[in-house]
């Protein structure tokens, strides 16, 4: 089944293009779209019709960078519910996991994934499909999202350390200095955007629990109904990486992991505990592997005290952490410290 994008995201594209100068009825006869379907939250349009407006909008407004234009225009309504779900999460690492879970239902059939390490958080996005070259302005639109609608929900002014795109490089960059104001590199193996790790515990401005709870069960209903992804793993597989993905990003967040993981997966507690159970493993046992992972990367920072890092993986005290390390690793996070290069 090819990719497909909702019908919110098709009309910000229109929206972009007209504003810019592009005749709207052209737009849509040109990708052979209705505009009343488009109207229907529910109804989804096929990646050869996307790249067909995005060639459109090109051609009549005269901006290679149109994905980017897209991007940067991005609000909740153009991501329907998952926008505003976005919005109503606490912090910046809550609504990347809840991110991780429910893009499909506007980005087509790709693959969202987070990389971690001490001191930065990689947002990485491979979409199914066609070239580099022919999805260039969906990846733009989507990096260029994060950043401004990051900016947005958090009221910062925070912009990357680094962003990769699969497409070649185009001869004019300046619309890409002006947003994203980085190190940029072109033809990378994926599109990504590198930033602080610290903006992960940044507050959001709307937080608002109920509402998210609310849009989150709409948005399980439609997922079940979506096809799976071929870059995606096995469900079971696929879904224990979920929990993994979602507990690094807020780990260190006070309060109890169960009912904030659970939350986020649109699940009761009962039943997380149920399938981590149907897998062979159990909530603790995923928490300690990511808390240990966390414990290993922070010991490579100097400046990161024994005390500190107990303190943010929520042990009651640094002997307490000294001895769950010891009986994961086989050595005392200090022996480990004394070892690793400075």
């Amino acid at each position: 089944m090819l990719p497909s994008y909702a019908s919110s995201y098709v009309r910000q594209v229109l929206s972009v293009a007209q504003g810019l100068g592009a005749n709207r009825q052209v737009l849509l006869d040109y990708a052979a779209l209705d505009e009343h379907d488009l109207h229907d939250a529910n109804y989804r349009v096929s990646q050869p019709q996307v790249l067909c407006l995005y060639q459109a909008g090109s051609t009549l407004t005269g901006q290679a960078s149109l994905g980017l234009a897209v991007g940067e225009a991005v609000r909740p309504q153009g991501l329907h519910q998952l926008g505003y779900a976005l919005m109503s999460c606490e912090t910046v690492g809550e609504a990347l996991a809840l991110n991780l879970r429910f893009q499909s239902l506007v980005m087509g059939q790709g693959q969202f994934d987070t990389t971690l390490t001490d001191d930065t958080v990689t947002l990485c996005w491979r979409p199914d499909g066609a070239s580099p070259a022919l999805l260039r302005p969906i990846n733009e639109s989507i990096l260029a999202s994060w950043v401004r609608f990051g900016q947005w929900i958090t009221g910062s002014s925070a912009t990357p350390m680094g962003v990769t795109f699969c497409h070649a490089k185009p001869p004019d960059l300046s619309a890409y200095h002006r947003i994203f104001q980085c190190p940029l590199t072109f033809e990378g193996p994926t599109n990504s955007l590198t930033g602080p790790r610290y903006l992960l515990d940044l507050p959001l401005k709307q937080a608002n629990p109920g509402l998210k709870q609310a849009l989150l069960s709409a948005m399980e209903s439609q997922l079940k109904q979506q096809p799976a992804s071929p870059l995606a793993g096995p469900d079971h597989t696929d879904w224990v990486l979920q929990v993994k993905q979602a507990l690094r990003l807020t780990l260190t967040q006070p309060g109890g992991h169960l009912p904030r993981l659970a939350h986020t997966l649109n699940t009761s507690e009962r039943t997380l505990k149920r399938r981590l159970s149907e897998q062979g493993t159990t909530l603790r046992q995923l928490l300690q592997e990511v808390r240990m992972q966390h414990a290993l990367e922070q010991l490579q920072r100097p400046q990161a005290s024994i005390e500190t890092i107990a303190q943010e993986l929520g042990y009651q005290s640094a002997s307490a952490f000294s001895l769950a390390f010891k009986n994961w690793q086989g050595a005392a996070p200090s022996r480990l410290r004394r070892r690793s290069p400075k």
